[in-house]
Order: structure tokens, then C-alpha cells, then sequence
């Protein structure tokens, strides 16, 4: 029994910017600069004007937060859904680092997390992002109903710190850790 494929689609170049997403646009070094559009990660090479893809999930809500750590080494980016998601990749390999999640949205009051580590997120995105000065910390902030504000030991995927957080204004921006 013989399997033929059938015609495959490839990424050769993306048009537009996620606008809606915050600090959307980062330079990586001189020359390449990151940015989100549909559901990809662009790496722009502005001299040679070429661009890098790094894909989202498939069963991803969208992008919605964006950062590079102060190293330049990795980008985290959080992607919307019935379980919101940080993606960490090495922006040198492209290959990703650490996915890190906290447990499915619900309006249930007392929903049990699996992992004692890993937090109960009652939130359907993150809505900013920063690594720490070293790059080994992540601190992430959820949308409502609970806004929560989690400090990540990225790397070991462990939840060091949460806590619910109140955003009366909608100014959900986060700095540098």
C-alpha cells in the first residue's frame, strides 16, 4: 500500500503586525528585529530583508504578549486559549526552550490544579510579559477575572510566586523583573 502526500503549504513570507498585541515590535540584535503576525513569531532581517518564522500553537487563541529577555538569547510569548500558555524559544537555535502553563480557564470556584507547582490560572490569556535582569525569571500577568500575576522560574517550569491582582484602568503593562 503506497501513501501519497498531498500538497503542502510552507511560510515563505509574512505581511502585517499583530497590533493588538503589547510591545509588539523588539529589536534582537542590529540587524533582526521580532515581531508577531497571524499566528507566528517574524525574525526580520532588515539588511538582508529576509524573515524567520517561529509558529504559535495550533489550537492557540492568538498571541498576546510579547518580550525578549535582556540577554537577547530567548523570546517568551504568551498565546491565548482555553489554556493560556507561555512559549519560551532560543531566538539563536529557534528551537523552544519551555512551555509553561497553568491549568485549564474555569469558572468553577474551586477548581483542584494537578501539579502543586504549576497554579491554577482563571484567566483566558496573558496580557504582558519580562524576564528578570538575569533572564532566568519570568513574570507573567493574566487577564481577568482574577488578573493573575505569576513570578516563573522559567527554566525548571515552576511557579516560584502568584497572586491575584486587580486592574480597574486596564493598564496591564509589566517591566523588567
Amino acid at each position: 500500500m503506497s501513501s501519497t502526500l498531498g500538497p503542502s503549504l510552507s511560510l515563505v513570507h509574512c505581511f502585517g503586525l499583530k497590533s493588538d498585541v503589547r510591545d509588539n515590535v523588539w529589536y534582537f540584535d542590529d540587524q533582526n528585529i521580532v515581531y508577531p503576525a497571524g499566528n507566528s513569531i517574524v525574525i526580520y532581517d532588515t539588511l538582508h530583508r529576509t524573515q524567520k518564522f517561529i509558529p504559535g500553537s495550533e489550537r492557540s487563541g492568538g498571541i498576546t504578549a510579547l518580550t525578549v529577555s535582556p540577554n537577547r538569547r530567548f523570546i517568551a510569548f504568551a498565546e491565548a486559549g482555553d489554556r493560556p500558555s507561555v512559549s519560551i524559544f532560543d531566538l539563536f537555535t529557534h528551537r523552544k526552550k519551555k512551555t509553561l502553563t497553568g491549568g485549564s480557564f474555569s469558572n468553577a470556584p474551586n477548581q483542584i490544579a494537578t501539579d502543586s507547582h504549576v497554579p491554577v490560572i482563571l484567566c483566558k490569556s496573558f496580557v504582558s510579559l519580562a524576564f528578570s535582569a538575569d533572564s532566568k525569571q519570568l513574570l507573567t500577568q493574566g487577564s481577568g477575572p482574577d488578573w493573575p500575576l505569576i513570578y516563573w522560574s522559567w527554566e525548571k517550569s515552576k511557579a516560584v510566586s502568584s497572586t491575584k491582582t486587580s486592574n480597574q484602568q486596564q493598564n496591564y503593562a509589566i517591566n523588567q523583573v
